[in-house]
C-alpha cells in the first residue's frame, strides 16, 4: 500500500488515501514532544532493516502501519535495536518505543 496523501480536518481526524481508498484515523488528540527522550531512527527510508537507538534500554518496540495495525513487536535486550523490514510492504510505518513508563512514537518509511 502506497500512502498518496495525509490530511487532517478540523475535527482532528487524519485522512489517509491510498491507491486502494480513503481510511479516517480518529482519536487523535495531540502529538507530546518529549524534548529529553533521544531516539534515532535509520535509515530513513528503510529497504532491508532499520536501526533504532535510544539513550536507555526500551521495554518494548512495536511497528505499526499507517492504520495503526501492530505488524511486529520487539522486546529489545540494549539501546539499539535492528529489525528486519524487508518482508514488510513499501509505505509509512511508525515505530513505537515503550521505555520507562512513557511511549514515544516516531514515523519512518519503507522502501
Amino acid at each position: 500500500m502506497q500512502v498518496v496523501r495525509l490530511d487532517p480536518d478540523q475535527s482532528g481526524n487524519i485522512w489517509v488515501a491510498t491507491g486502494n481508498g480513503l481510511t479516517k484515523i480518529s482519536g487523535v488528540s495531540g502529538i507530546n514532544d518529549e524534548e529529553n527522550i533521544k531516539i534515532s531512527i535509520s535509515p530513513n527510508p528503510a529497504t532491508d532493516f532499520v536501526s533504532i537507538t535510544t539513550d536507555e534500554t526500551p521495554s518494548q518496540i512495536s511497528i505499526l502501519n499507517i492504520t495503526g495495525q501492530v505488524v511486529q513487536t520487539i522486546n529489545p535486550v540494549s539501546a539499539q535495536t535492528n529489525i528486519a523490514t524487508n518482508q514488510l510492504p513499501s509505505g509509512v510505518y511508525f515505530v513505537k518505543v515503550n521505555s520507562n513508563n512513557r511511549i514515544i512514537t516516531r514515523k519512518f518509511i519503507i522502501e
